[in-house]
């Protein structure tokens, strides 16, 4: 396995993600299958930009993701936004790693405290 930070020309492969992620899991993000369907490729952009956004490779495919960022109020915080694991890569430590990725950033951005996004 191996855990990749996307760079902001990775857009096609983080809708790729996103929409794995959302067809599979539909309930649990903040946005709709047909909403990030519709998206275009600047805001996929855009978010690579603003959030840092780990994917998960596993045996040449993409396994998984996950996004943080800096707390919009807490300069000494970040928060982990959302996380997925394909159905296949469950029970494999996935997300385990994908965990470990945000915390290594959070640290690296010189982060005391890390939350899980509140909803």
């Amino acid at each position: 396995m191996k855990i990749v930070r996307l760079g902001a020309h990775e857009e096609e492969r983080l809708r790729a993600v996103r929409l794995a992620a959302l067809g599979d899991a539909p309930d649990a993000f903040g946005g709709t299958l047909a909403e990030a369907e519709a998206r275009p490729a600047d805001e996929w952009r855009r978010q690579l930009v603003a959030l840092a956004t780990f994917v998960a490779e596993l045996e040449g495919h993409d396994a998984g993701m996950v996004r943080a960022a800096r707390h919009e109020v807490e300069p000494d915080t970040g928060e982990l936004l959302s996380m997925w694991v394909a159905p296949p890569a469950r029970g494999r430590g996935v997300g385990d790693a994908l965990v470990e990725a945000v915390v290594a950033w959070a640290r690296a951005e010189g982060l005391r405290r890390l939350v899980l996004e509140r909803r």
